[in-house]
């Protein structure tokens, strides 16, 4: 990395954006077509809350580098963020696209969906990601949220309680469980995780 990146990355991280969007600008002087200067430059106007410039820089390091994952979720935040789903989605498609192993961009993507209550996606995405991260305790979770809202009662459970494998500490979870078990007519165990 170059002194000018470097530089740029130290005043970033000091959250003097205005400063950094500087030396990230400098820094293109010398390496025009590095991907990651744009991205950062997205990221630094998307802090200093000039989202229109933050989307050009992102989408300028997807030109340069369709594999860089960080500005396909970078890009997708700005635009989640801004209430604009399909195009939150259209990015990350195009990420789980270009990355098909990038098993973060699939979960993000199954995030979006659930909040666009594509409840179908959702679970693509969601197995997806646990075929490749067994232990994903947050897809189980988002999983079981999922069948919740379907009426999976059952499947529900049976994802909550696989998070229960990894987790005993949330609060969250055990209401999730008690409002399964609730739903299921299985009224002990409800009451027994509303208790926890």
């Amino acid at each position: 990395m170059s002194e000018k990146i470097d530089k740029a990355m130290s005043l970033f991280k000091e959250r003097k954006y205005s400063e950094a969007i500087d030396a990230f600008h400098a820094a293109l002087e010398t390496q025009a077509d590095n991907a990651d200067v744009y991205n950062n430059l997205g990221v630094a106007y998307s802090c200093n809350g000039d989202f229109e410039k933050a989307v050009t820089y992102l989408v300028k390091a997807l030109e340069l580098d369709p594999q860089l994952a960080q500005a396909y979720i970078n890009l997708s935040d700005i635009y989640y963020k801004a209430g604009d789903l399909a195009s939150a989605v259209g990015t990350l498609q195009r990420g789980s696209y270009e990355l098909p192993d990038n098993l973060a961009i699939a979960h993000l993507l199954a995030r979006v969906y659930i909040d666009d209550q594509r409840w179908d996606d959702a679970i693509v995405e969601l197995e997806r990601v646990l075929d490749g991260e067994p232990e994903n305790y947050d897809a189980f979770y988002d999983l079981g949220h999922v069948l919740f809202e379907l009426g999976d009662y059952e499947g529900a459970i049976s994802n909550f309680e696989n998070v229960l494998d990894f987790r005993h500490d949330s609060e969250l979870l055990f209401y999730s469980l008690a409002q399964a078990y609730e739903a299921n007519n299985e009224l002990d165990k409800a009451i027994s995780n509303y208790l926890k």
